[in-house]
């Protein structure tokens, strides 16, 4: 039922303001993207992951790719300019109708709708590079660990993960760095009690404050909107409670829905839980990177993760 509500949003999205819906700047919203500067954002983002690799100096095989979230291909057209083969999965097909229709790679950029929980529709070990920005973090973290574990299936050995989430709320800004895992992760009884802790000083979060056009030009192309204070749902998610009863219709038009529609989610997953979760499923995690691009407010963690 979570899964098709979930759908049913990014549908919505897909049919009536999907640039905007991929990238939540204020003054593009009502269809005010410009195509050519939108997949350019695309290009940048990816020349971005691949210059980070490159410091790395990870061995990154070009063959096949896979760009979960792919909404309209934004990405998925930048992976094309570095990989022989690349696949975009997206919940929603009216994204997908959208991506196939400004594909200009033909059989080298492929599309498929997933409303699944899992990727079946891949087998084990297809993709030298899997890569998804700002797309776990829409979905609750039981559902966004499952996709982890597909990932890591259909990585192939010696491939790249490149993942992004929100590791929580913060009440300072957010700056950019890069650096390795540390060793004394905490597990066992550590990690027992760091999750107390979180839950005590972390729970409820505090309200969100409204954002000034300042705080908005804070970050190149913002990635969530602000919105009014939200009721937690449980401790590392915040939903807006309109959203339990605005209209999911897979085929709702504006004039369906004249004052409300389906509002996004924002989830967010501690970087010990997750690096916890990336041991169990046997990741092993290169390197974290910081970055300021989901709110002022929200840290954004991307982790780059090989098997």
């Amino acid at each position: 039922m979570y899964l098709k509500t979930l759908g049913d949003t990014w549908n919505y999205f897909g049919e009536t303001d999907p640039m905007w819906a991929v990238l939540m700047d204020p003054a593009r919203e009502g269809n005010r993207w410009n195509k050519g500067e939108f997949f350019e954002t695309g290009r940048e983002d990816v020349k971005y992951a691949m210059q980070t690799i490159g410091k790395m100096t990870f061995p990154l095989r070009h063959g096949r790719a896979l760009d979960f979230g792919c909404a309209v291909g934004r990405l998925t057209q930048g992976l094309a300019g570095y990989f022989d083969e690349v696949h975009g999965v997206d919940i929603a097909p009216a994204m997908i109708l959208r991506a196939r229709a400004s594909n200009p790679y033909g059989k080298r950029c492929r599309f498929h709708v997933n409303q699944r929980s899992d990727l079946r529709m891949f087998a084990d070990h297809q993709f030298d590079f899997v890569f998804s920005l700002f797309v776990l973090q829409h979905m609750r973290p039981a559902l966004a660990k499952r996709y982890l574990a597909e990932f890591l299936r259909v990585l192939a050995p010696g491939g790249l993960l490149l993942f992004q989430q929100p590791t929580g709320y913060s009440s300072t800004r957010v700056s950019d760095e890069t650096y390795p895992p540390q060793a004394h992760e905490p597990e066992g009884w550590r990690e027992r009690l760091l999750n107390k802790v979180h839950d005590r000083f972390c729970a409820p979060l505090p309200p969100m404050p409204v954002a000034t056009e300042y705080e908005r030009s804070l970050t190149a192309r913002p990635r969530y909107p602000y919105l009014p204070p939200l009721e937690a749902e449980d401790m590392h998610t915040r939903v807006d409670a309109a959203q339990r009863s605005a209209p999911t219709r897979s085929h709702a038009t504006p004039s369906d829905v004249p004052y409300k529609k389906p509002q996004t989610e924002l989830h967010t997953i501690p970087r010990w839980k997750m690096l916890a979760h990336l041991r169990r499923l046997g990741g092993r995690v290169l390197a974290i990177q910081s970055r300021n691009e989901c709110s002022p407010h929200h840290p954004s963690l991307r982790y780059f993760v090989t098997r």
